[in-house]
């Protein structure tokens, strides 16, 4: 009896336990049912652009958002054209100027935006590879949104010409010529005569003045950048309260693309007593200002080249953009640039860049500033340094692209997009606490000492 037991025991186990693997796997191989949307949205489009797998990640649908939008603009404009035929003569046409607006809205390209989308993915442990990108639908991608900042990507020559003690700088495409005639021509188009009155007198107004506004908007060739430098070599003594602080030397540039001198021309005859050089294909055209009682050296210098006119604070940072360009030591050759820049794109339609150099001497600022404030303990110190919920060194390096599909931005950052969005609150909270909590202690503490000097009268 026994024996016969033994081997069906064994057969329901063997038998349970293959129906256990047999199941095991059918759960494993099964998918997950697919819900098919009702309405398709851009999200596919949007997700070729994002990094998955990271720590933050957001896409969200604006095709109905916009339709709205545009829905309760139309609705506002019968509300208040209803509204202005009680009275007997209004200044203006309301019905006339949305119109206006709704044009200006319509030819932007905004309502053809179609999807949002933002991720972050760790790349090490002090680097994030963020990304930001605004879709449109591909039928839709002659707004001036997309147009006025170039059409396509292309090499980021304006690398090339950043020192390489920069901290700071932000180059954009952009035709400002194409603006203007989009702005021209939606005023001329508009029905509303001081619209048109006020842009036909634009380029006599500026003629009188001695400036040919189409030979301007020619001679400007779009990409305008901005960049602050840090000597790594010069420092300066500024004053910070009573006292003062030395930092690095800072230098700032503007530099315009340009097809030819006319700028330089007019700004040679606008500015009293500019000296100008000429050394081959360059000019310079050197300020002379007064004496100012300023911490930081100040020396105006124009200098226009085959295809760029530069506005520089000093000579310092002119020869330094210089040397970047024709030796190749700028930013683009060190290591903290190529730490910063990895798997960000080489080709766009602008960038920009925050070395850690420059957050960490704004922070270190603050705080001298702040603990020079009276006499603070060491705790209460360290307490105000805890207070600031963001690490001394933010870097950021990011290129932007625009192509058929919409707006792209990439860049690295010292925080990923899903942190900044939760430190930002925390920021405002620091800055209340610190604001009530400081002044506070230093009311108590005074007052401490106040009763300890009349003690002792």
């Amino acid at each position: 009896m026994k024996k016969s037991i033994i081997p069906l025991i064994v057969g329901i186990l063997i038998g349970g336990l293959l129906f256990y693997f047999i199941q095991l796997q059918t759960l494993k191989t099964s998918k997950k049912d697919v819900i098919e949307p009702f309405e398709k949205t851009s999200y596919a489009n949007v997700a070729d652009s994002l990094d998955t797998g990271g720590n933050f990640y957001l896409y969200l649908s604006t095709e109905k958002a916009m339709k709205s939008i545009e829905a309760f603009l139309l609705d506002l404009k019968s509300l208040v054209v209803a509204g202005a035929k009680d009275q007997k003569s209004p200044a203006e046409d309301p019905g006339k100027i949305f119109d206006f607006i709704l044009s200006i809205v319509r030819n932007s390209g905004f309502f053809a935006i179609d999807g949002i989308g933002m991720s972050s993915i760790s790349i090490d442990e002090k680097l994030d590879r963020n990304v930001i990108t605004i879709h449109h639908s591909g039928d839709k991608g002659e707004g001036k949104l997309w147009t006025m900042a170039g059409s396509a990507p292309h090499p980021l020559d304006c690398l090339k010409l950043l020192p390489a003690d920069t901290v700071f700088a932000s180059f954009s495409d952009f035709r400002l010529k194409n603006l203007w005639e989009w702005i021209k021509g939606e005023c001329n188009q508009s029905g509303i005569p001081k619209l048109i009155q006020g842009v036909a007198m634009v380029e006599p107004m500026l003629l009188t003045q001695g400036i040919e506004l189409q030979k301007l908007l020619e001679c400007l060739n779009g990409q305008p950048g901005f960049i602050v430098t840090l000597s790594k070599e010069k420092s300066v003594t500024i004053p910070s309260g009573d006292k003062t602080v030395e930092i690095p030397q800072p230098s700032a540039a503007l530099l315009l693309r340009t097809t030819n001198d006319y700028l330089f021309g007019v700004l040679q005859q606008k500015i009293p007593g500019a000296k100008l050089s000429e050394n081959g294909d360059i000019k310079k055209l050197e300020i002379q200002l007064p004496p100012l009682p300023l911490p930081i050296p100040l020396e105006p210098q124009i200098v226009q080249t085959k295809d760029r006119l530069i506005v520089a604070s000093n000579n310092l940072i002119l020869n330094a953009i210089f040397s970047a360009e024709k030796k190749g030591d700028g930013l683009a050759a060190t290591d903290e640039f190529k730490a910063m820049s990895r798997g960000i794109p080489t080709t766009g339609n602008g960038l920009r860049y925050i070395s850690p150099r420059l957050s960490k001497l704004v922070f270190d600022m603050q705080e001298k500033a702040m603990l020079a404030e009276g006499d603070m303990s060491e705790e209460v110190k360290a307490m105000v340094k805890k207070l600031n919920p963001f690490t001394k060194e933010i870097g950021l390096y990011g290129v932007t692209r625009i192509d058929d599909e919409g707006f792209v931005f990439e860049f690295n950052h010292s925080m990923s997009l899903g942190n900044m969005v939760m430190v930002l609150p925390a920021a405002m909270v620091a800055g209340v606490v610190a604001a009530i909590a400081i002044p506070s202690y230093m009311g108590a503490s005074n007052k401490a000492k106040q009763k300890e000097f009349e003690s002792l009268k």
